[in-house]
């Protein structure tokens, strides 16, 4: 304990020193939560360590008594070391905290005629008059306080308190050690996430320009064809149809897909039956299934009342028949099925088609899938990207099983209503009306 107190620097003992640091390091951290309550309206802790103690006004106050109490006679030089020497301590404890921790304790960043957010010229002068206020009012009556405490109760005082100290440290330094790495796994996370939304609208965007060309290419070359032999019109009018109708289904799509990703798509929603809706799709699809040889079978006998958009479940459910009618061959068959499962009313669309590989079922909900096996039809690529959207508009999901080589069974979920609150709800509209 003797060389704490013998040994001296710049006028003060080790054991002052000691007491000091303690002492200012509480009231900084008394003086940060009182102003953090007075403009918030919060009690939080200011400092970065767990307990009440802010380290870098310790280490400020020790600074301004090592330097500045030798000018405490000329008042204008002791306002000048106040505003240089806290406000450098401030630049470089910030920095250093910053690139240990990963986090700022504070930031000046919204304020005029600031550094890197570490400092700032209002706080700077600031620092200025409570030097002045420490230095002659302050500090007197602290030291003062010090002196009046026993040397032994002190030095017992002080270990325990710096060992309490050292654990916050310790323990503070892996916590934000822990936190920085995790904030470091998802900033990479969040960036793979961003490379590859990137990549897959650049992808997005060539599968576009290709879609656009090659109907636009065949209207061109027809239209050239037409200029030097007009009576070839009756042979090249239905493939020119077919690739315009190809043209505005891809519009339609994209506009539609651009409206579900911005969130602008609103629904007209009501009380519907899903197994309603189903026979709708599978009358409207009918002749295109007798045109390719296929068997289309819809199984709709179990009423399934749903909350949604009549026209939106309709697109839905038809954008899953059409895909089974492109991906069945002539023999093939579609069955249809509508069911309630618990809570759940689903309508399954299943088909004896080419099936989809297992590495493949991962993105078949993406923008331009395409499976390896695929037979280019005229698919804008889109469908099932929106009817999986639409589908999470109402609550519900479509799901996918599938083998290859024995076919692919779409399934369309949904929150199922009570079915007894659905009729009597049609029986008032149909006796209203």
């Amino acid at each position: 304990m003797s060389f704490f107190l013998n040994t001296a620097i710049c006028g003060f003992s080790l054991y002052h020193i000691l007491a000091f640091f303690l002492i200012y390091s509480c009231l900084g951290w008394c003086l940060e939560v009182v102003y953090a309550a007075a403009t918030t309206g919060q009690l939080v802790n200011r400092g970065f360590l767990n307990g009440p103690v802010c380290p870098i006004y310790g280490f400020g106050m020790i600074l301004v008594l090592f330097f500045l109490t030798p000018l405490e006679g000329n008042l204008l030089l002791l306002y000048l070391g106040g505003v240089l020497l806290p406000s450098a301590l401030e630049l470089v404890g910030g920095w250093v905290l910053y690139k240990l921790y990963r986090t700022r304790w504070w930031d000046y960043s919204d304020r005029p005629f600031n550094i890197g957010g570490y400092i700032c010229l209002e706080f700077s002068l600031l620092w200025g008059v409570g030097a002045l206020l420490m230095v002659k009012a302050v500090h007197p009556a602290i030291a003062a306080l010090v002196d009046i405490v026993p040397p032994l109760v002190g030095f017992i005082l002080m270990c325990l308190l710096y060992a309490v100290y050292a654990a916050d440290v310790v323990a503070t330094g892996i916590s934000a050690s822990d936190l920085a790495r995790e904030l470091d796994a998802r900033v990479a996370e969040r960036t793979k996430e961003l490379t590859a939304e990137t990549d897959a609208r650049k992808s997005m965007m060539l599968n576009i320009f290709h879609d656009l060309r090659s109907p636009l290419f065949a209207v061109s070359n027809g239209l050239e064809t037409l200029e030097s032999a007009p009576e070839a019109l009756p042979a090249l009018l239905p493939a020119l149809r077919q690739r315009v109708e190809f043209l505005r289904r891809l519009t339609e799509d994209l506009f539609l897909a651009a409206k579900l990703e911005q969130k602008q798509l609103l629904l007209n929603e009501d009380r519907a039956a899903l197994n309603e809706e189903a026979a709708a799709v599978c009358a409207a699809c009918q002749s295109e299934a007798d045109q390719k040889g296929v068997a289309l079978c819809l199984s709709a006998d179990v009423l399934l009342p749903v909350w949604g958009d009549s026209v939106r479940l309709q697109q839905i459910l038809q954008n899953l028949v059409t895909n089974a009618i492109h991906y069945t061959p002539a023999g093939g068959s579609i069955h249809v099925v509508c069911r309630a499962e618990g809570g759940t009313a689903c309508v399954s669309v299943q088909d004896t088609g080419c099936g989809i590989a297992p590495e493949d079922q991962g993105a078949v909900f993406d923008r331009y899938f395409h499976t390896s096996a695929d037979k280019k039809h005229d698919s804008t690529g889109l469908g099932l990207t929106i009817a999986q959207e639409l589908a999470r508009l109402h609550h519900g999901e479509i799901t996918l099983q599938s083998e290859v080589g024995r076919g692919s069974i779409f399934t369309l979920r949904l929150p199922l209503l009570n079915i007894e609150e659905y009729s009597s709800l049609r029986f008032y509209r149909k006796t209203r009306n």
